[in-house]
Parts: C-alpha cells; sequence; structure tokens
C-alpha cells in the first residue's frame, strides 16, 4: 500500500520528485512523518482480517485431498503482518526524529 500512496502522490504533479522519506513527510504535531505511519498501519489491518478469517472461519479436515485443520499456519501470518506495520513505524518515528 505504501507504493500505491507514492505513486498516487507522483501522478498529481509531475515536477515533485518524492524519493526519500524526508521529503514527502507529513508532520502531524509531535508525530513526524504521519502520512507514512497511516500507510504501515494498512499492515497491521491486514494482519488483524486475517486473524479475524482464520478465527471465525471452520477449518476442514479432508484426508482425500491432504487437507487438515492445523491453522498455526495462518495465524503466525497474521501475527507477522502486525508486528511488520508495528515496527515499521517504530523505524519510521526513530529515523525521523534524528
Amino acid at each position: 500500500m505504501p507504493s500505491v500512496q507514492f505513486v498516487a502522490f507522483q501522478t498529481q504533479d509531475e515536477n515533485i520528485h518524492c524519493y526519500y522519506n524526508y521529503k514527502c513527510k507529513k508532520d502531524l504535531g509531535a508525530i513526524p512523518a504521519f502520512n507514512n505511519i497511516i500507510s504501515n498501519l494498512l499492515y497491521i489491518l491486514a494482519g488483524l482480517g486475517i486473524f479475524l478469517i482464520v478465527r471465525f472461519t471452520a477449518p476442514v479436515e479432508n484426508e482425500d485431498y491432504g487437507l487438515h485443520g492445523d491453522v498455526s499456519l495462518y495465524y503466525s501470518l497474521a501475527i507477522v503482518l502486525c508486528f511488520e506495520g508495528l515496527y515499521l513505524d517504530l523505524l519510521l518515528l526513530i529515523f525521523n526524529e534524528q
């Protein structure tokens, strides 16, 4: 999603060259690079969405097709997406303050 935000921003005006985070950052009060934080929240929302889909979808066990009911891999994917969004936000906050 951040790449979609970048392309949409670049197509609005051809004279804007926004290659680095510090050139296009938009501050909101004490939070630097607020636009990057919003775009990384989509990772967290995607992780929560996957978690809810896996939680409320009943696993189907079918030995004929090799399907089994273990959904731990899907839960780990959801957790990793949430942590990716969280740590990308923390990384942006730390490096934009320097």
